[in-house]
């Protein structure tokens, strides 16, 4: 019996043996759109495969039903089945008789380089993106079996077990078809999405893999979808690209030079093709959401793969859904909405629920700890309430416009913090939280990685990351309850001073002992919140009137005679005279005897950039770049209503220049340099870039704490590399 199913001859009867993506491609194929030949190994396949296995140290001499009894809570026991249901397949064989169809198969085809894609039931299709990633390989057969079975073992990994149990799906439905097709050697390649009223069509050099694993910033071309007149074409940063190599690994990694990443992967005549490839497809399928393409050295286009909504079984029943917003915090939540237009005069219980409100103000912390998800009309990622939700891990959807009016409290939707979109929801969905991921590089790293937190609740699973301390420690979302129960102005009345002085050192100090004998670096109250028509932020306030800053200051003492890894950073210094005033208080509150604490500022303010030698004669032992802030007053940029190009603030050249500069100073200056910030460490270019300039710590949130890590061991190996060989040829 035949495995194999070519796109050509695929009919409406094999849908459900060759999955979505290889029956929309081989409908598309005969209608003579550019996708290359190939063949599918059919999901029967799949199933006969594992009926033959059966080994008891792994999960599959019951599969499917084997997966029932596993226990993904416990992460440990997790990663061992996924391993040795990995290994028995990889050392299980093939048929013969398989083997000899895929090779003469293989053959048909007369490429050197295979890729090999899932196909996966409509049903679930859409649910799976990016979860499994699909190998490349030679032509030999011995190189087809490993690829093959590779592809299946996809299925067995710690993270695929964990989300298809989360989500609910067993994986007898999952019915693995695996497309295989030449890997087109291309020039450029990328990926057209289809929003309301335009498009959106990125590109880099190369094979897709740099794009697809975020390690580029490709070219965005943003176009009308009425007229398709470009409006907007921003230069990405491309600093690596694949191709298809002549021996060994099928794929090779290269820099291209400064000359062709300051080049646009597409001419104007190219662009139009892709538009017009973009416009036949929404004329066939008007439920297209997105495409991928890619172009080789004799400029033919390829359509590798689409999406569209009929490729799941969709829960928008209404002309409302689905609204789109940014992905402010990631996972998937099912839940009864509730609007709430204004916080402030809240009545009704909101535990359990997806608040829907206009924008979500940090003071209104005691809010969010019960809710299950939150969506904002206003707000970037950069914005407060997006950083507590990701800090406390509850999904987030922010700049959604319309919401409050889009949205009905009562009605039951699904939100996806990961792709920033929400759902009519007909069905409860628990949270998915985060997937396991796999052992952490050991490497050693020279850079300090640190933690942005605030809340207590946050510290279990932050202690289980691997941090240097604490980086920041924000005092005004610390003190969120504190401040919840009364005012700020009725804790300075002076019968509560005390308590309210007792009530902060009992919560730094809960941090401090937790995380020693790591550094703790707490930032004093920054008054930016409160808006009585008077400029009272950062430092400034504590020049106007020193009485809460001088509260702090007692609360740090106190915490010192138990703790000594406790530092302070100023916020918002904007002169040398407001440090000055600082640091004397600093001094007379008697902090400063103990030899490990240190005084740092933040460097927000473009200023300090121009000033740091004078603030370190002053004595400012550190500096801390609060990126986020940075780019609001460098950029002209609002972070509560951030541009629609985030490469405006995260690759900006006036930003760029200043962080190096600063960076570069305080090396020169002997003193410790911190970036914190939320979207500059999210591109993999630039740790690059602050890892060559001398950078001594990232302070990152802890969703962001792992990829960070293994940014900057990339970073650390390449520059390694780059001195050794230029110490090469000296």
């Amino acid at each position: 019996m035949t495995i194999l199913s070519w796109l050509d001859g695929v009919s409406s009867l094999d849908r459900p043996l060759v999955g979505e993506k290889a029956f929309v491609l081989s409908e598309l194929r005969r209608r003579e759109y550019p996708i290359a030949d190939g063949f599918t190994i059919i999901n029967t396949a799949f199933q006969q495969f594992f009926e033959n296995i059966n080994d008891s140290a792994s999960m599959l001499a019951d599969f499917p039903h084997s997966s029932l009894y596993l226990d993904i809570d416990d992460s440990k026991a997790l990663q061992v089945v996924a391993r040795e249901s990995r290994r028995v397949i990889r050392e299980s064989s093939l048929p013969g008789e398989w083997l000899a169809e895929l090779t003469e198969a293989v053959g048909k085809l007369r490429s050197d380089a295979l890729i090999w894609r899932f196909s996966l039931p409509g049903t679930i299709a859409r649910r799976s993106t990016g979860l499994l990633t699909a190998p490349v390989s030679r032509a030999d057969p011995e190189s087809i079996e490993n690829a093959l079975k590779t592809a299946w073992a996809e299925l067995f990994t710690a993270k695929s077990l964990f989300y298809w149990r989360r989500m609910g799906i067993g994986l007898d439905t999952v019915r693995l078809a695996i497309l295989v097709q030449p890997l087109v050697n291309a020039v450029c390649s990328g990926r057209v999405t289809v929003e309301t009223d335009r498009l959106r069509i990125e590109a880099t050099w190369g094979l897709d893999r740099s794009l697809r694993d975020g390690e580029v910033a490709p070219d965005i071309y943003t176009v009308h979808r009425g007229n398709y007149k470009l409006l907007d074409r921003q230069l990405g940063m491309k600093s690596r690209a694949y191709s298809l190599a002549l021996s060994g690994d099928p794929v090779t990694a290269r820099s291209p030079d400064l000359e062709e990443q300051e080049t646009y992967c597409l001419d104007n005549a190219t662009l139009d093709r892709i538009l017009e490839l973009t416009g036949s497809l929404l004329a066939e399928k008007p439920s297209l959401t997105g495409w991928h393409w890619s172009i080789d050295a004799d400029s033919r286009l390829y359509l590798l793969n689409c999406h569209h909504e009929e490729t799941v079984s969709s829960p928008l029943s209404s002309p409302r859904f689905p609204l789109k917003g940014l992905a402010a915090s990631p996972g998937i939540v099912s839940g009864v909405a509730r609007v709430v237009t204004d916080l402030d005069q809240i009545r009704e219980n909101l535990e359990n629920s997806i608040l829907v409100t206009p924008s979500l103000p940090p003071h209104q912390l005691t809010h969010l700890r019960s809710l299950k998800g939150i969506i904002t009309e206003y707000g970037g990622i950069t914005s407060h309430g997006a950083i507590l939700a990701r800090e406390l891990g509850i999904p987030a959807v922010v700049g959604v416009p319309n919401a409050t009016s889009a949205l009905r409290s009562g009605e039951t939707i699904l939100l996806d913090g990961t792709m920033g979109l929400i759902s009519k929801g007909d069905r409860a969905i628990e949270r998915v939280d985060s997937v396991p991921l796999a052992p952490i590089d050991p490497t050693p790293i020279g850079t300090r990685l640190m933690v942005n937190i605030s809340q207590i609740d946050s510290i279990d699973r932050v202690l289980t990351l691997p941090v240097d301390g604490i980086g920041l420690l924000r005092s005004e979302w610390m003190l969120g309850e504190p401040l919840s129960r009364r005012s700020l102005p009725e804790w300075m009345e002076l019968e509560r001073r005390e308590e309210f002085i007792g009530e902060i050192a009992l919560l730094i100090g809960h941090f401090a002992s937790r995380f020693a004998p790591r550094p703790v670096f707490y930032r004093s109250f920054d008054n930016s919140l409160e808006n009585d028509g008077e400029d009272r932020r950062g430092t400034l306030a504590y020049t106007l009137d020193p009485t809460f800053f001088e509260l702090e200051l007692q609360a740090l003492r106190r915490v010192q005679t138990d703790a000594t890894n406790v530092n302070l950073i100023l916020p918002f210094v904007r002169s040398i005279e407001e440090f000055i005033f600082c640091r004397e208080r600093v001094r007379m509150a008697g902090l400063t005897g103990v030899p490990s604490f240190q005084l740092w500022i933040m460097s927000e303010v473009p200023s300090v950039i121009f000033q740091l030698p004078d603030y370190v004669r002053a004595g400012v032992q550190g500096i801390a770049i609060g990126t986020n802030d940075l780019a609001r007053w460098l950029l002209g940029i609002d972070r509560d209503r951030p541009p629609r190009s985030e490469q405006l603030t995260t690759r900006h050249p006036a930003l760029l220049a200043a962080l190096k500069q600063t960076i570069q100073q305080a090396r020169r200056l002997n003193i410790p340099c911190s970036v914190c910030g939320v979207s500059i460490v999210e591109n993999p270019d630039s740790i690059d870039d602050l890892v060559k300039w001398g950078v001594t710590s990232l302070s990152v949130d802890p969703d962001s704490v792992l990829s960070t890590r293994e940014a900057i061991v990339r970073s650390e190996r390449r520059l390694l590399l780059e001195t050794a060989r230029e110490t090469s040829f000296e």
